[in-house]
């Protein structure tokens, strides 16, 4: 599937209420001038988006729910499904709710996914992350660019050993804090357009 290239973007950082975001909403999808560009949306550090908000996020490109800790496993799974056939970027840094449910509710829902970012997302286990870099996922690890499994305890050296015989198109595998990894993790023989590591 072939996607476009100019981005364009609905910030609803300091965005209050459900329907304030229903109404910017409105307007920015009533904006016809840049018809064709990607759909980015970012509620980064919004501390007032909920669940409820999820059902009206449909058709985007890009999703940043960065540190929005008002959303559940369950809300995530109605904005997942909504976006399935166009989501290629999906930020979910530092949102310590999110179990091994979001996890496998994101490999079921994206087989368009580039860039993924579970920084900070503690509760993800080694099963889960596991099953998410086999080969049932329906997100397709091979086509990722863009991993970043920051500050994540669940990550083994296993896991990291399957990213890199799995994930070869990988330009950016972030994987800094998870002071737990020994040498036996990493091996990049398949990893050709490696660009980015950090194991600090």
């Amino acid at each position: 599937m072939a996607f476009p290239n100019m981005m364009k973007i609905m910030d609803c950082r300091k965005i209050e209420s459900l329907r304030g975001f229903v109404e910017l909403l409105k307007s920015y999808l009533d904006d016809e001038s840049d018809e064709g560009s990607e759909r980015s949306i970012t509620f980064e550090f919004n501390e007032h988006v909920s669940d409820d908000w999820c059902h009206h996020v449909i058709g985007f490109h890009h999703l940043n729910l960065n540190h929005c800790t008002g959303i559940s496993d369950i809300g995530l799974e109605v904005v997942l499904k909504n976006n399935a056939s166009s989501l290629q970027r999906l930020d979910l840094y530092w949102n310590p709710q999110f179990t091994d449910t979001s996890l496998k509710l994101i490999a079921a829902s994206t087989p368009y996914l580039t860039h993924l970012n579970l920084s900070g997302c503690q509760r993800l286990s080694d099963v889960s992350l596991n099953g998410f870099f086999g080969t049932k996922s329906c997100c397709d690890p091979r086509k990722l660019m863009h991993l970043d499994l920051t500050r994540c305890p669940g990550v083994s050296d296993a896991i990291v050993r399957k990213i890199t015989r799995r994930c070869t198109h990988l330009e950016v595998l972030l994987l800094y804090a998870n002071a737990h990894l020994t040498s036996a993790a990493f091996g990049f023989e398949k990893m050709t357009k490696l660009k980015e590591l950090d194991v600090r």
